[in-house]
C-alpha cells in the first residue's frame, strides 16, 4: 500500500504552484502522490486575483501620495509574489520600497526582504551587498535578531563562495556587545530563539554549517576561543557529539582504534603523522 508523501501536502499549504508541480514531478507517483489539478487551478486563480487587488491598492496609494502607504503596498505585493514563487517580481517590489522609506527600520526591513529573496534565487552577490548596507545602519547593532540574521546570511554567502573560514567566523560569532563595564565590553549570547529566520535557515543549520567550517579551517587556538561562543546552538545539533572532543583536543575519543594504532591518531590540522610515543 502506498502512503502519500507529506511533502506534497506541505507544499499545498502555500501558494507556490510552480514549486508544487516541481515536487510532484520529482516524487509524485513513486510514493503514492498524484498531481491535484483542481488545487493548481484554484491556487493560480487566487494568486491572480490577489495580485490584481494588491496592484489596485498600490495605485490608489500612489494617487494619494502617501509615502508610508506606498511603501507598505510595495511590501505587500512583494510578499505576495514571494509566496507565489515569482522571485524576480518580488525582488523588484522590495527594491522599490527604498524610495519610500523614512526610518532606519524601513531600510533594515528592505535589506532583510531583499536578502531573503536573493538567497532563494541563489544570488549571493546581492546578499553580500545588502548585508553590508544593513550593517551600516546605526540601529541594527541593538537588535539581537537582526544581528543574527545578517551574520547568518553573510555566512551562507561565504559558504556559497567557498570562503569557509569567513563563513565559520560569521556563523560562530553569535554574540553582541550590550554595554561596557570598566571599559571592558559586555557580551551577550544570541539565543537560538532570537534568530527567528525559519524561512532561510534554522538555528541547527547555523550550528552545523558553523561547526563543520570551523573544524575544517580553524587552528587549535581559534577552536578553543571562538567555537565555545556558539556551543548553545550546537547542543541541539548532531555536532554536539563531535565538537566538545575537538574543542578539548580529545581526538582519540572520536575514533577509538585497536592498541597497535593509537599513536597515529593526531589532530586533522597536523600535516604529518607523529612518531610513536609523541603527544598529539
Amino acid at each position: 500500500m502506498n502512503v502519500p508523501f507529506p511533502l506534497g501536502f506541505q507544499v499545498k499549504s502555500g501558494q507556490n504552484v510552480a514549486l508544487y508541480k516541481e515536487v510532484m514531478e520529482m516524487i509524485g507517483d513513486k510514493l503514492g502522490n498524484e498531481l491535484d489539478p483542481k488545487w493548481v487551478e484554484r491556487t493560480q486563480e487566487h494568486n491572480e486575483k490577489q495580485g490584481d487587488k494588491l496592484e489596485v491598492e498600490l495605485c490608489t496609494h500612489k494617487l494619494n501620495s502617501i509615502k508610508e502607504k506606498v511603501r507598505m503596498g510595495h511590501n505587500d505585493l512583494g510578499n505576495h509574489h514571494y509566496a507565489a514563487g515569482n522571485l524576480n517580481e518580488a525582488l523588484k517590489c522590495f527594491m522599490r520600497t527604498r524610495d519610500y522609506g523614512t526610518t532606519t527600520k524601513h531600510t533594515l526591513d528592505m535589506c532583510l526582504s531583499i536578502i531573503r529573496v536573493s538567497i532563494e534565487m541563489g544570488n549571493f552577490a546581492h546578499v553580500v551587498n545588502y548585508v553590508t548596507k544593513a550593517e551600516a545602519q546605526p540601529e541594527q547593532h541593538t537588535d539581537l535578531g537582526m544581528v543574527a540574521k545578517l551574520r547568518s546570511a553573510a555566512g551562507l554567502a561565504h559558504l556559497d563562495g567557498g570562503k569557509y573560514k569567513q563563513a565559520a567566523l560569521k556563523f560562530t560569532h553569535m554574540k553582541i556587545e550590550v554595554g561596557k563595564e570598566n571599559n571592558v565590553p559586555i557580551l551577550k549570547n544570541i539565543h537560538p530563539d532570537e534568530l527567528c529566520y525559519s524561512e532561510v535557515l534554522a538555528p541547527q543549520d547555523v550550528a552545523i554549517y558553523g561547526g563543520l567550517c570551523a573544524l575544517a579551517t580553524f587552528d587549535r587556538t581559534e577552536l578553543a576561543t571562538k567555537v565555545p561562543l556558539f556551543l548553545f546552538l550546537i547542543v541541539s545539533s548532531p555536532l554536539f557529539l563531535i565538537s566538545p572532543c575537538q574543542l578539548y583536543h580529545n581526538f582519540r575519543s572520536l575514533c577509538p582504534l585497536p592498541s597497535p594504532f593509537p599513536a597515529l591518531v593526531c589532530p586533522p590540522q597536523d600535516a604529518r603523522i607523529k612518531p610513536e610515543g609523541a603527544a598529539c
